[in-house]
């Protein structure tokens, strides 16, 4: 059916995702087209035999493609290292991990510097052992040092997911098989690895490829500059816009082609994971020494850093006056104010797309709903240096006030963050979609109404994810700023980057310590997303003058069965966590906040199948149903036993007891794999 002759066809469901487009594609419009005629000057056969541009891609591709061979060969030894290893501080590993996503890349360059710079604690080290030699962080040692900072958890996150993902029964069968060593890595492990690791190498390419920040502060000249650095220079340094405007065009075209590729293979290995508690072979001494080697270099290499940049700006003899310095509240105050912003306009564009994504998906169109989908990561194709250089140019002969860069840095960087935040709603936003929309359609809940009684409870939590991701990204975003920042009107990130440039160390320090607390505030959000969704802190009920205590923790995606006898209070938790029944005292948390006094209505929606004797009337007053996968026979202890059957894939019957009784099998309990649940 056409869309506009649809009945459930609404113009105004479109109309915040239309705009949202509409903007987007008249800012990037006009921003490609000045960069393509500015490029016009330029013969493009003669650019394209430019012996500096064969120069530029060529450091570009043979520095992504080591940080990449690297990162993921690292990250992946790493996984499986963690993944083997049993030890308490797992959590807060992943933890750390996660830092390296959000940290803004100048500091930590600080950090790097800090401890392979030529006055740092490896050339310390170095020289306390008699040893001359010293290290080097500037030229494409230090790039890749930094790169492999960055991309060396990313790689290890997605090779940890498939090694979570290979069944149990897998690792049991090649334990009974004796298969050990590199066969095992090879039939079980790498069949679920693979994919994963060639998406996490194309991603990691394109990361690496894109380079700016990074490749400027560490590249140490004009010979170590990827696409990104050579149009920088070809504007600041140079004043040749024609040839920034070639380079760019180039740039579009090698990220197009690597969007493209990372999207065939971003599908992620299918599997079922049969049981929630993994079962692995214990390994043998010697595995396990390699295993806490990775371990400890990788965590040393990662940590370190950041450990450099809490000493030194903690030990700086300038940490309290520096607070007196003009310059250092300006950045402080438009990065506090730029970052926010960014965030918000990064939901709002996000939140539009997907309402009219989801809209189409509903009304069967789901091609059409695709390409928006796809439309708005592939912002990732489009570097934000071309998108701040097409507005450069577009918007070169404007006199420019501080409000109106704040605009278009704050835009860049929404726009920057937007694939992300797409990523995060996605999924919610859809199965708010296909759960409500037929309640909502019989009910009339539109609008306003529809937002505030069905989609903020369900979206609060990832849309505060998404918030605070979108705003620590660009709060170290370094990009867009570094094209239109100037004494007037700077960043954190700016003021760091021309503090280390002028070696203004102990007040490079100070401003490093402000941005890491800063991340740090952030990230306290954006890990949210992963407190308990539901906890019951002390919760007391007096349940018939008897008093019952619930401490209950539990995290998203989890599934959890809740069993015991009856009477013990199964029921009366369920009816406490959906609000039928109130705590005497006690907290209960739902997805971060505290529920105990709400209504059944204003908590998060929550499903609960609740078995009633009524229902069936044959029943007795105690009930049990269980799964077994082989045939054995239920006997009560009592003269008379009730009895029954239990065959394989069957569900058992039903005992008529009054009292509780002890049960035994006829045969062992290691044949029993099932369910087991009592009302």
């Amino acid at each position: 059916m056409n869309l506009l002759q649809h009945p459930h066809f609404r113009p105004r469901h479109y109309l915040g995702g239309s705009a949202v487009i509409f903007f987007i594609v008249l800012l990037y419009g006009f921003s490609l087209s000045a960069v393509f005629s500015v490029g016009s000057d330029y013969a493009l056969s003669d650019f394209l035999k430019d012996d500096y541009l064969h120069q530029v891609i060529a450091f570009s591709v043979g520095q992504a493609f080591l940080s990449a061979l690297l990162s993921s060969i690292i990250g992946m030894l790493f996984a499986r290292a963690f993944f083997y290893l049993d030890f308490k501080g797992k959590s807060l590993i992943l933890r750390i991990f996660s830092l390296t996503f959000v940290l803004p890349a100048l500091l930590a360059i600080f950090g790097l510097i800090g401890i392979y710079g030529t006055a740092g604690w490896l050339t310390q080290l170095l020289q306390a052992l008699g040893i001359s030699w010293k290290p080097s962080i500037y030229g494409l040692s230090g790039i890749l040092i930094a790169h492999l900072f960055f991309n060396i958890p990313l790689a290890a996150r997605m090779s940890l997911q498939a090694l979570q993902s290979v069944p149990t029964e897998q690792h049991q069968l090649a334990a009974q098989l004796n298969i050990k060593g590199f066969t095992f890595f090879r039939l079980i492990e790498w069949p679920y690895l693979k994919n994963q690791i060639v998406s996490a190498f194309v991603l990691i390419f394109m990361l690496c490829f894109t380079s700016f920040t990074i490749v400027l502060a560490l590249g140490g000249g004009p010979q170590n500059s990827t696409l990104e650095v050579a149009i920088y220079q070809a504007i600041f340094f140079e004043f040749d816009l024609p040839k920034a405007a070639l380079f760019a065009l180039v740039q579009f075209a090698f990220c197009f082609a690597l969007f493209s590729l990372s999207q065939y293979w971003a599908k992620a290995p299918e599997t079922q994971i049969s049981q929630r508690y993994r079962w692995v072979l214990p390994s043998s001494s010697a595995v396990k020494f390699g295993h806490v080697f990775v371990l400890f270099s990788v965590c040393l290499f990662i940590l370190s850093p950041l450990f450099n940049i809490v000493f030194q700006g903690l030990s700086a003899t300038q940490l309290f006056g520096y607070w007196q310095n003009p310059q250092l509240w300006k950045a402080l105050a438009y990065s506090l104010t730029m970052a926010p912003t960014a965030g918000v306009l990064s939901v709002l564009f996000g939140f539009f797309l997907l309402l009219l994504s989801r809209q189409l998906q509903w009304l069967y169109h789901p091609k059409l709903a695709h390409l928006i989908l796809t439309g708005g990561m592939m912002i990732l194709a489009i570097p934000t240096i071309v998108l701040a250089v097409g507005l450069f140019l577009w918007l070169q002969d404007i006199d420019f006030s501080a409000g109106h860069l704040f605009v278009v840095v704050s835009v860049c960087n929404a726009l920057a963050a937007l694939p992300f935040v797409i990523k995060i709603l996605n999924t919610p936003m859809n199965q708010s979609m296909q759960y409500y929309e037929k309640l909502c359609l019989s009910l009339n809940i539109t609008g306003w109404q529809r937002f505030r009684l069905i989609e903020y409870p369900l979206l609060k939590a990832p849309l505060k994810y998404a918030l605070a991701l979108a705003t620590t990204l660009s709060l170290g975003d370094f990009t867009a700023i570094a094209l239109f920042g100037s004494p007037d009107f700077t960043s954190l990130p700016h003021l760091l980057y021309q503090q280390i440039g002028q070696y203004r160390s102990q007040e490079a320090a100070v401003t490093a310590l402000i941005l890491l607390g800063l991340c740090l505030v952030y990230l306290c959000l954006l890990k949210g997303r992963r407190n308990n969704m539901i906890k019951l802190n002390n919760v007391v009920f007096n349940y018939q003058s008897m008093p019952m205590v619930f401490d209950l923790q539990i995290q998203a995606q989890e599934k959890i069965a809740i069993i015991g006898e009856s009477g013990a209070g199964k029921s009366t938790l369920l009816n406490l966590i959906a609000g039928f029944e109130y705590a005497d005292s006690g907290d209960i948390w739902l997805n971060g906040e505290n529920h105990t006094k709400t209504a059944p209505f204003e908590r998060p929606c929550f499903h609960a199948i609740s078995g009633k004797q009524s229902l069936y009337s044959s029943f007795c007053r105690r009930e049990y149903c269980l799964r077994f996968k082989t045939e054995f026979s239920l006997k009560c202890r009592r003269k008379s036993p009730c009895r029954t059957s239990c065959k394989c894939g069957q569900f058992t019957g039903f005992f008529n007891e009054k009292t509780d009784r002890t049960f035994r099998w006829t045969k062992t309990a290691s044949s029993v794999s099932a369910l087991f649940a009592t009302r």
